[in-house]
């Protein structure tokens, strides 16, 4: 056991290795910089879009739908913290 181990920390170490070596290029940089921030915008569009949908579907302003919707899903979080 101790063997497998140490063996997947050695292959996880070569791992680790080359991708600190392909980040030290300053054009996989800027290209995962800008792959990042285009998910983020993505997904922030993504969320803009099911709340505007959402508010309109329950004819409440978009601010008044984001806060009922927060508080429903801290109420969830609450409960399923106290179960």
């Amino acid at each position: 056991m101790a063997d497998q181990f140490q063996q997947g920390l050695r292959d996880s170490q070569g791992v680790l290795s080359s991708f600190n070596t392909l980040i030290k290029d300053w054009r996989t940089q800027v290209t995962v910089t800008g792959t990042v921030l285009f998910a983020i915008a993505k997904r922030t569009a993504n969320f803009g879009e099911v709340v505007l949908k959402g508010a309109q579907k329950t004819g409440q302003t978009v601010q008044t739908f984001r806060k009922s919707a927060l508080m429903n899903l801290l109420d969830s979080w609450a409960r399923y913290r106290s179960d």
